[in-house]
């Protein structure tokens, strides 16, 4: 408490620059290495990027032609899976486990530590 009374004008610049926070979008790297030059190009770079990451069918479907819409009836129900519990373990086992969590939010790490009472 004794150094903050002292430099008090110190601290709360650090204070102030540590969580600034700059106006828009930062520019990144296109794939051929170019920046990209504004909000709009950076906006299309990611929602290019979690269309690729995220499936647009629901859970339990199957697509044939593209993805789904509301009154498609084309999709096929997934039938019984079935896998052992050295298969699971394996699975679990090689999980990456520094990613996020997937749609049911349960992270990595967590299946990977509970491999063995899963």
């Amino acid at each position: 408490m004794q150094f903050l009374k002292r430099n008090s004008k110190n601290f709360y610049r650090r204070l102030a620059k540590a969580t600034h926070a700059k106006p828009g979008i930062s520019d990144m790297p296109k794939a051929d290495g170019a920046m990209t030059g504004n909000n709009t190009n950076v906006a299309n770079m990611l929602a290019t990027y979690c269309s690729s990451v995220f499936a647009r069918n629901r859970p339990g479907t199957l697509s044939t032609n593209g993805p789904a819409t509301a009154g498609d009836s084309s999709h096929r129900r997934i039938g019984s899976i079935s896998f052992s519990t050295v298969q699971a373990r394996r699975k679990l086992g090689t999980l990456k486990t520094w990613r996020s969590p997937g749609i049911d939010e349960i992270s990595p790490r967590m299946l990977q530590q509970c491999a063995d009472p899963l």
